[in-house]
């Protein structure tokens, strides 16, 4: 048809839906099209327009740049009849795209990397602050027993060993 009328386009993460209403032989017709794609767009970036003989073109940025997909539908058996791939440009960029699939793919495996020492970084972290934690209370629990309760006066006290309990300590 080439008068459409409530013409509806709405965009979501990965679906685009077109809805509107021509006239043909006089008759109104409802179109609907409802395309699942293949990865997430951001629907902020997406645009259509309308141009002769009923054809409308639709861009949408994708949400995870430098991504390419292998089709432009999640399902690959759904067929719209006017969806195809172009040829020439696919095979065009087609060196340029392996290389920054496999610039990603080692951009990805750094990315894991970086986040297993961070890991590991935090659990030592931990376990060195539990350890500062202990010590700590051991010195308090030490400097305590040096305390001669009787006569209310603190004696000098020496650590005979960091890793010993507190009654090892003893007097000068």
């Amino acid at each position: 048809c080439l008068d459409v009328r409530d013409e509806r386009v709405t965009y979501s993460n990965n679906t685009i839906t077109y809805s509107s209403i021509g006239e043909q032989a006089g008759t109104p017709i409802r179109f609907e099209l409802d395309l699942e794609l293949f990865d997430d767009v951001d629907p902020k970036g997406c645009t259509h327009y309308s141009s002769s003989v009923g054809r409308m073109t639709i861009q949408c940025g994708k949400a995870k740049e430098k991504s390419a997909w292998p089709r432009l539908l999640k399902n690959n058996k759904t067929h719209t009849g006017t969806v195809g791939t172009w040829w020439e440009m696919k095979s065009k960029y087609e060196d340029r795209m392996k290389k920054l699939e496999e610039k990603m793919e080692e951009s990805e495996s750094e990315e894991k990397a970086l986040d297993r020492k961070m890991e590991e970084s935090k659990k030592k972290r931990k376990l060195r602050k539990k350890k500062l934690k202990n010590q700590l209370k051991f010195d308090i629990e030490a400097k305590q027993s040096c305390w001669d309760s009787s006569r209310h006066i603190a004696k000098s006290c020496k650590r005979v060993s960091p890793d010993q309990p507190a009654y090892w300590w003893s007097s000068y």
